[in-house]
């Protein structure tokens, strides 16, 4: 896959992919605002520029505000966000072993850019503390399900919840601490049911059936879900 990040007039910066089996011009915007040009491979990148240009009043009108890390927010299982006033001339931040602690220059509020950037440096933090939480969640469903993955990989995607490579390596988001118990499991097992079916075949579902009979609700759910911030 070939990408190329490019500023667009009205837009900022938009995400051009090339990816093969795309056979028309595509716009998609993520859940924290990201606009992303999915096009196909031969068709030069100024081409998905041009398309992004073209749907600047449609990408504005759709597109989603980054979600704001408020006082008290909860961030994974174990940490709540919390705002002080101090001094200084920029925002800090502290992570203890319950609390992500930003500090909010005089004269700034808790929405202002610099602090939210600030809150989410904290907040990342907070959940790569609470990385053994995915860790021993999928050991468990993995043992349970008998389904094998090789190793797992950490991130913080911004389109997807996990993902399985042909190996049978894993790689889960830090954002699915953020999920309540029940869809954080079906992710696991959906990631797990790739080492076995490594597309969306029947096969595919009626092993998640297996383990997650209500997968099509949950499914459901975690694409409502919004992910990241």
């Amino acid at each position: 896959m070939a990408v190329k990040t490019v500023e667009v007039n009205g837009l900022g910066e938009v995400k051009l992919t090339k990816r093969k089996g795309t056979k028309r011009l595509r716009i998609r915007l993520s859940s924290n605002g990201d606009v992303i040009v999915s096009m196909p491979t031969w068709l030069p990148f100024v081409a998905g520029e041009k398309f992004a240009l073209q749907h600047v009043d449609w990408i504005q009108e759709h597109r989603l505000e980054p979600r704001l890390l408020l006082p008290n927010l909860k961030i994974g299982r174990s940490h709540k966000l919390v705002y002080k006033v101090a001094k200084g001339l920029k925002p800090s931040v502290r992570v203890t072993i319950d609390e992500v602690i930003v500090s909010v220059p005089i004269g700034q509020n808790v929405k202002s850019p610099n602090v939210q950037s600030t809150a989410v440096r904290g907040a990342k933090k907070s959940l790569k503390l609470q990385e053994d939480i995915l860790v021993s969640r999928l050991e468990s469903i993995s043992k349970i399900t008998g389904l094998k993955y090789k190793t797992v990989r950490f991130g913080f995607m911004k389109s997807k919840w996990g993902s399985c490579r042909s190996d049978k390596t894993i790689t889960l988001n830090y954002h699915l601490l953020d999920l309540s118990d029940e869809l954080m499991n079906y992710v696991i097992i959906h990631e797990l049911a790739h080492t076995k079916h490594l597309n969306h075949s029947p096969k595919f579902w009626a092993l998640v059936e297996k383990f997650a009979p209500v997968y099509k609700q949950l499914r459901k759910e975690v694409k409502q879900a919004k992910l990241g911030w």
